[in-house]
């Protein structure tokens, strides 16, 4: 008799140990982030009025944009930009950065998402840059965004 209990037992605990290890990948699948395609492109002028559009999930049509920061020197470049949505979903801080060994450099780097507010506050994403080639008027981002 205490075998057949001892069996019982034993089943009783691999079907719980199943059960919560089913739930436990679901909850993972489930709370995984999606990921998104996006390009984004800041145009500006010599007056700095600086606007930008953007196409892909998860992120506004377009606004306005501020730089932050930015330093340029022999070996590289960075600068930092708030994008604010028109649409008041929020805003998001990308940094740019770059090789500057030789002029043709400074057209070509790479993005990082930093951070957002609204709707964009668990948002991370990267992608590539690049500068128009007469160096003015308008800068292209495109990569991936990736919520949650």
């Amino acid at each position: 008799m205490a075998s057949v209990a001892s069996q019982s037992l034993e089943g009783r605990v691999e079907l719980r140990i199943a059960v919560m290890t089913t739930a436990v990948i679901l909850a993972a699948v489930s709370c995984g982030g999606s990921s998104s395609d996006v390009v984004i492109e800041r145009q500006f002028d010599e007056q700095s009025n600086e606007s930008f559009t953007a196409t892909g999930d998860g992120i506004c049509a377009g606004g306005t944009v501020d730089g932050v920061k930015n330093d340029f020197g022999e070996d590289g470049f960075f600068f930092e930009n708030v994008f604010v949505c028109a649409d008041g979903s929020g805003s998001f801080v990308v940094r740019v950065e770059g090789d500057a060994s030789r002029p043709e450099d400074l057209e070509n780097g790479t993005w990082t998402f930093v951070s957002g507010g609204g709707d964009y506050s668990d948002l991370s994403g990267e992608g590539n840059y690049q500068l128009a080639s007469d160096r003015c008027c308008t800068e292209t981002y495109t990569g991936k965004l990736e919520s949650g």
